[in-house]
């Protein structure tokens, strides 16, 4: 139940400090000076020299990046983990040394989230053989031994996943295991293989031996797919050996190698491969000859990186025309050098729109912004639907376009690469010329109230979460972030000239410690959060006024735990939330002070608050179930949820005819929980689908008078959708499409939307702060 309902604090999006470091048994702040990068594509490069050989890297949910790796301590002479932790707010590294078991310490692996290490370590005692180990990165100086199976005990961890399952090898490298605190080391298959990677949902990928190959009398190996308790191998051709060396965090690529015997040199060939759904993709270089390597790691968007034959690091994605080396791939894309080759990229992880690389030559983290790995080199991507590129959308772009049709006699598929001077003609990003591209600017140019759509960009660091307009046309967002001074968070506002492209900020109060706004009222007077009001005493939530920032009016607490949380606050200033220990729903006003919704603890919280007051928000409703509620001044009602489905709300409109959510199902075909996002009109819900008719996967954060549902999908992106559209629609591609807006970075997030009758603004985040548009004339 805990569990469930603390995920609703996290609705409107809000930093959160960093939890104390420990229990390291040594730890140092190193000094270094990062290489130059070009801001513009956001690439930079942290070097850590030639003394240690990196191996993984993690970026934890506050932001900060953790390598590990491994070296020789000059003093003792044994090899040691080494744990270097990098501050998102201002580059500084930490370092500490991993515990060991009494001799030589490896590091193989870092879970994604930075928070578990695993590797191998051998006892002190000659006669005791080595053993895998999980390691907790705020927690470095005790390894915890995955022990080992059979008459050869010792153990390899080779992989960790980011709920801290051990994945490797044992009795003797013969057989795969997979070891967790609960369960302790289980082996996975018969003696023949070993275990190398792990997914996070705990898909398991290796080899085995298979046999023996007829014709040179050498082992057959295989690499193999171990998911809920049964093994499949991976597609390998005919006479040829396979390793699946990792598997990409969500599950959807494996990377390794094919092993062959040229007969005519008389050596063994390792070929780099991928496996996408099953589906075995041999690399080549740019002429399309066999690419003589092994893949190391492949990420999330589809990055395979590793080492070549040659010794030099490689970098592959389906996109390229070939493996690229990553020495050249950095410089050409990016403009960066570094001062030494690249022998290998051992890892690579995408997180937040970024690419993380660990590169081995002088040990160095390379961090770049993904690039758009898409085709489409005849859109626009400053100004979509300018066709001719002189930075304004005319008559003359619509016509470049038509005539391309006629030229051709209908749409055609357009060239990989474009001219100098070629117009844009790939104005819907599809790479093609259909009549679409005509009807976009078309759209645009008869829309006299275009010039209503507007980016304001508050820059990196803030987290928005709310937004409103005022009657003089002002728009004002309420964000947190993280004070470089103190180190805690706080809230700020901005009030937003949109028309002149400028605004001001104030720093909003605090009890004492870390402090979060959650919610602006629509007429722009008060706004919600809570704050912690010393380091020891709980969170208290709070109302202020937007014209008085720096005095919060605390709501106080129900219950023997009295911590409460304020996530919402209407225009006449009545605060809802959560209080005694998550379990009561309440609201707030001074007139009455803090009154809880319903009679016993059973959980739950008011999410939002209408003009009129209506209050909406999730309640346990008993045996791990959960349904979103809607009060109507001292009346309960359970919002309708299909069988069998958890449910909760977490906005509703101003005026109180929508309400926005989530229902929460589990997929037995996939054995996990999917989060679907969810609206309520009329007392009738809606499951929001795709454009194929799929479940979306998301959460709605909020909703618009005129029926407007934002949020973030599942996997990081913002999202926008209308009862007019025919499926959930990303809010980058609404963007681009409806107005030909592109924005300067990916949005992550929307987190509020406001109608005021004729435009929409919109909350966002990874541009980090507010969009205006007009109502699509589809949506009117």
């Amino acid at each position: 139940m805990f569990g469930f309902f603390s995920k609703l604090i996290g609705t409107k999006r809000q930093p959160q400090r960093k939890r104390a470091r420990r229990g390291g048994l040594r730890r140092s702040r190193l000094q270094f000076e990062p290489l130059g990068q070009r801001v513009c594509l956001s690439a930079t490069v942290m070097s850590f020299g030639t003394d240690i050989e990196l191996v993984g890297v993690g970026v934890q949910s506050y932001g900060d990046t953790v390598l590990v790796g491994h070296r020789v301590n000059s003093v003792t002479g044994f090899t040691e983990g080494v744990i270097l932790e990098i501050e998102a707010d201002d580059g500084s590294v930490s370092e500490s040394v991993l515990g060991t078991f009494g001799g030589n310490t490896f590091v193989t692996s870092i879970s994604p989230n930075g928070q578990y290490v695993t590797g191998t370590s051998l006892y002190s005692d000659s006669s005791l053989p080595a053993s895998g180990f999980l390691a907790e990165v705020s927690n470095p100086g005790v390894l915890t031994a995955t022990g080992g199976l059979g008459p050869i005990p010792e153990s390899f961890g080779f992989d960790v996943s980011n709920s801290g399952t051990v994945v490797g090898t044992t009795d003797g490298l013969l057989v795969p295991y997979s070891w967790s605190t609960s369960s302790g080391i289980v082996g996975l298959t018969q003696p023949n293989g070993g275990a190398r990677g792990i997914s996070n949902a705990e898909v398991i990928v290796g080899v085995d031996t298979t046999g023996i190959n007829a014709t040179t009398g050498l082992i057959v190996t295989t690499g193999f797919v171990f998911e809920n308790g049964s093994q499949s191998f991976l597609e390998t051709p005919e006479g040829l050996s396979s390793f699946a060396s990792d598997i990409s965090p969500n599950g959807e690529y494996i990377g390794g190698f094919l092993s062959f015997e040229d007969l005519t040199l008389f050596e063994t060939i390792n070929q780099a491969v991928v496996w996408v759904d099953g589906t075995l993709t041999q690399l080549k270089d740019a002429e399309g000859n066999v690419f003589e390597g092994q893949v190391a790691a492949v990420s999330d968007n589809g990055y395979a990186v590793g080492q070549g034959s040659d010794g030099l690091g490689f970098i592959w994605h389906e996109s390229f025309a070939g493996v690229r080396m990553f020495d050249e791939w950095l410089l050409d894309e990016y403009g960066e050098t570094l001062t030494t080759p690249v022998t290998a990229v051992p890892d690579v992880l995408f997180v937040n729109q970024r690419l993380h690389f660990v590169v081995d030559g002088n040990a160095s983290l390379v961090s770049v912004l993904a690039p758009d790995t898409s085709p489409f080199p005849y859109h626009n991507k400053v100004l979509a639907t300018d066709v001719d590129g002189d930075g304004q959308v005319a008559p003359l772009d619509v016509l470049l376009v038509i005539n391309a049709l006629n030229n051709r006699g209908g749409a055609y598929k357009l060239p990989t690469s474009r001219p100098i001077g070629a117009a844009y003609l790939d104005v819907n990003k599809d790479g093609s010329v259909s009549p679409i591209d005509a009807l976009i600017p078309i759209n645009q140019l008869n829309r006299p109230e275009v010039i209503t759509t507007r980016l304001i960009d508050l820059g990196a660091g803030v987290d928005v979460v709310g937004v409103a307009v005022l009657d003089n046309g002002h728009s004002v967002l309420v964000a947190n972030r993280v004070n470089q001074s103190t180190g805690f968070s706080e809230g700020v506002i901005f009030n937003v000239d949109t028309s002149a492209g400028s605004f001001t900020e104030s720093v909003a109060g605090s009890f004492g410690g870390d402090t979060f706004l959650t919610s602006i009222s629509p007429n722009g007077v008060y706004f919600s959060g809570y704050s912690e009001v010393n380091s020891t005493a709980p969170f208290e939530g709070f109302r202020a006024e937007v014209a008085n920032p720096t005095v919060l009016s605390g709501t106080g607490g129900l219950g023997p735990v009295p911590e409460s949380f304020a996530f919402d606050v209407s225009d006449s200033g009545v605060v809802v939330g959560s209080t005694h220990g998550l379990l009561l729903p309440y609201k707030w006003e001074p007139s009455s002070g803090i009154v809880a919704l319903i009679a016993e603890p059973n959980g739950g919280g008011g999410q939002g608050i209408s003009a009129a007051g209506a209050i909406a928000g999730g309640t346990f409703t008993g045996m791990g179930r959960f349904n979103a509620v809607h009060w109507q001044g001292a009346n309960q009602e359970l919002l309708p949820t299909s069988e069998g489905f958890n449910s909760t709300a977490a906005d509703i409109s101003p005026d109180g005819e929508y309400i926005g959510g989530v229902v929460t199902f589990e997929d037995l075909t996939l054995f996990e929980t999917i989060n679907q996002p969810a609206v309520w009109s009329n007392g009738e819900l809606t499951r929001l689908e795709d454009a194929d008719g799929n479940a979306f996967r998301g959460r709605v954060a909020a909703v618009s008078d005129n029926g407007f549902a934002v949020g973030e999908s599942s996997d990081g992106r913002g999202f926008i959708w209308h009862e007019s559209f025919a499926g959930v629609r990303l809010f980058d591609e609404w963007l681009l499409t409806e107005f030909g807006l592109t924005v300067p970075s990916a949005i992550l997030s929307v987190t509020d939307v406001y109608f005021d009758g004729v435009t929409l603004t919109f909350a966002v985040t990874g541009t980090n702060g507010l969009i205006q548009t007009p109502v699509p004339r589809s949506a009117r």
